[in-house]
């Protein structure tokens, strides 16, 4: 569940920045038509911790809604539109990180 969330949050972000450049307020990672990967490299290594079921998913992952959110703070001025589309993928991303780890229980060490 948490690979799919954090999986469909890169496509909510990709597809927040191509809907901005379209009506004509891109991002700042889309701006001037150079593509800053900034946004993606955290929610793609909360993916990869989520792969292989990393005891640090939990932090990856809230971590990576953290930078989200912080993405959408710094486009709520010239693009509001992405920024309120960030901020929600971003809730997503607590949301389900928060779901999909809080059955966990830790390794009980012997």
């Amino acid at each position: 569940m948490l690979i799919v969330g954090w999986a469909m949050a890169i496509y909510g972000l990709s597809a927040a920045g191509q809907g901005g450049d379209q009506v004509g307020k891109p991002p700042w990672w889309l701006a001037r038509g150079f593509f800053v990967p900034l946004p993606f490299l955290l929610p793609i290594a909360a993916a990869a911790f989520a792969a292989a079921n990393h005891r640090w998913s939990r932090r990856v992952g809230l971590l990576a809604a953290a930078a989200i959110g912080v993405v959408a703070v710094i486009d709520r001025i010239d693009s509001p539109g992405v920024a309120a589309a960030e901020g929600v993928t971003a809730l997503i991303g607590v949301l389900c990180t928060l779901a999909a780890t809080a059955g966990r229980v830790p390794p009980v060490s012997g």
